[in-house]
């Protein structure tokens, strides 16, 4: 039986063809016809085939977020941004937005909220998150435990993408281990809240 692919984004361009972002299945388009997948071994994307993110600018070209940087497509060449060759501050892109003026609105898992135009806007880092009051989770990505190490004692929550709360539970140790092998694959956010405290974290299910 074929593995069942999990869809993490969907972005449709103006000609109606849909580009599908998936966990390890790359990245699918589907033009009303044939259906086309890139991923590590045949195109210029990064070798992880998880596409976290995928926007589309005014010219056509698309954009693709994964855990190895901000890859642009313009329908022949593939040109990846990654710390280390731009001043994109994390190579972890978990969303992306492009607005009327073409500028691109990253967010990456630890470095915050960067903003980037080729025609004038250099990355930059608008905003940094998740740097105070964050539980630390590892290891990460697992597949069958995490182990939680955290300042507070209080309620844990683990939450999917949507905010739906899937497993609870108090703390009383500084590291708390949890089971999370019933959970499907997929990214999570850990949220530990003590009185008016909340510290908050993320972790990635194999």
């Amino acid at each position: 039986m074929a593995r069942a692919v999990d869809f993490w984004s969907i972005t449709i361009d103006g000609d109606g063809t849909k580009w599908i972002g998936t966990y390890l299945g790359g990245l699918t388009k589907y033009d009303g016809t044939n259906w086309t997948t890139y991923n590590g071994s045949n195109s210029g994307l990064p070798i992880d085939n998880s596409v976290h993110s995928t926007a589309i600018d005014g010219n056509r070209n698309k954009w693709i977020g994964n855990i190895g940087g901000l890859t642009k497509y313009d329908g022949t060449n593939w040109t990846t941004f990654t710390m280390s060759n731009s001043g994109l501050p994390d190579n972890f892109v978990l969303s992306l937005n492009i607005d009327s003026r073409g500028t691109k609105w990253i967010g990456t898992w630890d470095g915050g909220l960067s903003v980037y135009n080729e025609n004038g806007v250099p990355f930059s880092i608008c905003e940094n998150v998740l740097t105070e009051n964050r539980v630390k989770v590892f290891p990460n990505p697992s597949l069958t435990n995490i182990t939680i190490e955290n300042n507070s004692r209080g309620s844990l929550s683990i939450l999917n993408i949507n905010g739906k709360q899937l497993i609870t539970r108090q703390i009383t140790e500084t590291e708390a281990q949890i089971d999370i092998s019933n959970l499907p694959s997929g990214m999570y956010f850990v949220r530990l809240t003590s009185g008016k405290s909340v510290e908050v974290g993320k972790f990635v299910k194999h």
